[in-house]
């Protein structure tokens, strides 16, 4: 059969069997080499070759060296890092996302040329709960258009004043009732004050010096107000004091440990540390010792998260 074959078409033959003959035996040799993940593109480089000789070589080693240079795994492993979803914290935003709906438009308030109603937008601003409302007023103070800024300046000092008012009478209360029921009023403006970032950066750390101190203060006079000790802890992890704030942490489990409030905190605390160790000690504890009711309900998703379900 071979005889009726002319000269060049059988050296093209017996070039396809030796080319192919030499392409197993290198990949059988590189497959010993490579990493397994790396096996597939090593027998698709042979498979091209073997009708592309020399040129299959060529594109394959070419998109070999490209991959390398691009890092595509990497590139892989960074997309399936991203794509992990982790929603920890969802049903706390859930929450917190209901109560300030009502306030989406002002971003656009203050950031839209086109919008007419910026005044009975920052009153609407005036009256809500949210925190952070010097966030949007420093926005309409940078606004390029005159009245905005008139508006967020008067709107920040009238809000600055209504707060300083507000702890004054709430002080003075306090100071002549001394109950726990006017310490908490006296608390929840101290801590809304805060919240509000309406201050610049020094009254801002001025004012939690001052919140701290009464803090401390209270905490000798009320041992059995938690929310107290809840501030506390909060305040310390404001100023650094990671080790105060844990240790006012594990005096709540001591003194309230029936009440989520303590072993929620060390969860949190030990979540942004890292310490899962930490994590699984706190959650068997609050697992004897709380009832599922007791976890606030924005809460709880944390902890079924977390492998805590308490029952």
């Amino acid at each position: 059969m071979l005889g009726n074959l002319t000269q060049p078409t059988i050296l093209v033959i017996l070039f396809y069997i030796v080319h192919a003959v030499v392409l197993f035996a290198a990949a059988k040799v590189a497959k010993k080499r490579l990493q397994s993940e790396q096996h597939g593109a090593v027998i698709w480089i042979v498979l091209i070759s073997c009708f592309l000789p020399l040129l299959g070589e060529a594109l394959g080693l070419l998109a070999w060296w490209a991959s390398k240079r691009v890092d595509s795994n990497k590139i892989v492993s960074d997309y399936t890092d991203y794509v992990k979803f982790q929603p920890i914290n969802l049903e706390h935003l859930r929450h917190e996302a209901k109560d300030n709906k009502n306030l989406t438009p002002l971003m656009e308030a203050f950031t839209n040329d086109n919008q007419p109603d910026r005044k009975s937008l920052m009153l609407k601003l005036i009256n809500s709960n949210i925190s952070d409302k010097g966030k949007y007023l420093n926005l309409g103070l940078n606004n390029d258009d005159s009245e905005t800024v008139h508006y967020a300046a008067t709107t920040m000092n009238l809000l600055v004043d209504r707060y300083e008012k507000n702890l004054d009478t709430a002080r003075a209360e306090h100071e002549h009732f001394y109950s726990e029921e006017t310490l908490s009023r006296l608390i929840g403006i101290y801590r809304g004050y805060l919240d509000s970032r309406l201050l610049d950066d020094h009254s801002q750390e001025h004012l939690r010096y001052v919140f701290l101190q009464f803090l401390e203060q209270s905490a000798k006079d009320f041992p059995g107000h938690m929310e107290v000790f809840n501030q506390l802890g909060y305040i310390y992890l404001q100023h650094g004091s990671a080790t105060q704030a844990v240790n006012t942490y594990m005096y709540m489990l001591q003194a309230f440990p029936h009440k989520a409030d303590g072993y929620l905190n060390l969860i949190e605390y030990y979540y942004n540390q890292k310490d899962w160790s930490g994590i699984e000690q706190v959650l068997t504890r609050m697992h004897e010792n709380v009832d599922a009711d007791k976890i606030p309900e924005n809460r709880q998703y944390i902890v079924r998260q977390m492998g805590g379900v308490v029952s």
